[in-house]
């Protein structure tokens, strides 16, 4: 679960192979559910009342790209371009680890003639609703490409829980091009969530993948 801007995103991964993931993706606006009165598993049995978007995202690795996106508020297959979900980028990002020398750390800098003896700083870390205590993280830095986009160039800090390296999303993510600063935090996480509408997408539509050719038979798609 992340929150940019008031608005709350609970991801959802159905399915992760090395090639591919399919994730969902319910939006709602922080106005629209109350956390101290409602858990996100009942609020999701009630059918995720006051969403703003619900969608199913399908990534293909290999390619690098977002390959399809569905609707369940609109009911149909939607084209979305991948400058349009910040995710499907990130998660094809090539990525090098951060040394603990290059991490954040807490407090002002010493002198110059002395050992920087300060902590390394790690974002907060809730999991199942419980916050943890000194969590750990491995930093990871991305780089996105030189584009149209804001994300221009954007150098990418990934925090990831070393308790859980198989947990497929950073925590903490910091990206910056000296133009744009933007911080994108997890507040929950957790496993065995499901929803109502996980299988309810109908087949994707056909792609053709070039021009038609004949042959004696009728024509090649």
């Amino acid at each position: 679960m992340t929150e940019q801007n008031k608005i709350y995103s609970l991801l959802i991964v159905r399915e992760v192979l090395p090639s591919f993931i399919e994730l969902e993706e319910i939006s709602v606006p922080e106005s629209h559910i109350n956390l101290k009165e409602t858990s996100w598993s009942s609020w999701l049995a009630q059918g995720s009342p006051g969403h703003s978007s619900w969608m199913l995202y399908q990534i293909d690795f290999v390619e690098e790209k977002l390959q399809e996106s569905y609707s369940f508020s609109q009911k149909q297959w939607l084209y979305v371009d991948d400058s349009d979900y910040l995710f499907a980028k990130l998660l094809t990002l090539s990525l090098t680890a951060v040394s603990d020398k290059e991490k954040r750390r807490i407090g002002p800098p010493p002198q110059d003639v002395e050992p920087d003896r300060r902590a390394i700083w790690d974002p907060p870390l809730t999991r199942e609703g419980k916050k943890m205590k000194k969590p750990h993280y491995d930093v990871y830095r991305g780089q996105w490409p030189k584009d149209q986009s804001q994300l221009s160039a954007c150098t990418i800090l990934f925090y990831f829980d070393q308790e859980r390296p198989s947990f497929p999303f950073p925590y903490w993510l910091e990206l910056s091009n000296g133009y744009i600063s933007l911080k994108l935090r997890t507040i929950d996480s957790g496993s065995g969530l499901h929803t109502p509408l996980a299988h309810t997408a109908p087949p994707p539509p056909f792609h053709f993948t070039g021009a038609s050719q004949p042959i004696k038979e009728g024509l090649r798609l």
